[in-house]
């Protein structure tokens, strides 16, 4: 059974990550976890899936990537969204994301690769969680996971 609050509904992610062996991990463990996954390599299509209206409960960003860079993603992200908040993850290899430049509240946890995938589906747990204060105007709480085994992981899953 996915993860919500209602019986026949389960919850979407929007995958943004450039490597196709990060995107097959996130997908497979979030699917099995019961999730609907949705993934692209690219912030454009990630923005055309939003402004089509489609259902996205929470994304997962990678910060580094080479058509659209995550910030710049969520730059427009928040322009698009007005009231309509999602909830993001941003799922990154730098040490300190938000040191250069303020995260906007859109993100309510980052999580630096390497990571293991039980902490991840866990910060994904919270995220979603967090979705209700987020849509009220609460400010998000903001996390960061320390490095895990996200490389051996993805071994696996694609090994």
């Amino acid at each position: 059974m996915g993860k919500t609050d209602s019986p026949g509904k389960r919850e979407t992610i929007l995958v943004v990550e450039d490597r196709p062996e990060i995107q097959i991990l996130l997908r497979n463990v979030l699917e099995l976890e019961g999730y609907e996954v949705e993934a692209t390599d690219d912030g454009y299509e990630a923005l055309d899936w939003i402004l089509a209206g489609k259902a996205v409960d929470l994304i997962l960003l990678d910060l580094l990537m080479p058509v659209m860079p995550g910030r710049e993603f969520l730059e427009l992200l928040g322009r698009m969204t007005g009231s309509r908040k999602i909830p993001v993850v941003v799922v990154t290899g730098l040490a300190n994301p938000g040191e250069e430049w303020p995260l906007p509240p859109a993100v309510v946890a980052v999580v630096q690769k390497p990571c293991s995938p039980r902490d991840l589906v866990r910060f994904v747990e919270k995220a979603l969680q967090q979705r209700a204060g987020l849509a009220a105007g609460a400010a998000p709480r903001f996390r960061s996971l320390p490095n895990g085994c996200l490389d051996a992981a993805i071994e696996t899953a694609i090994g």
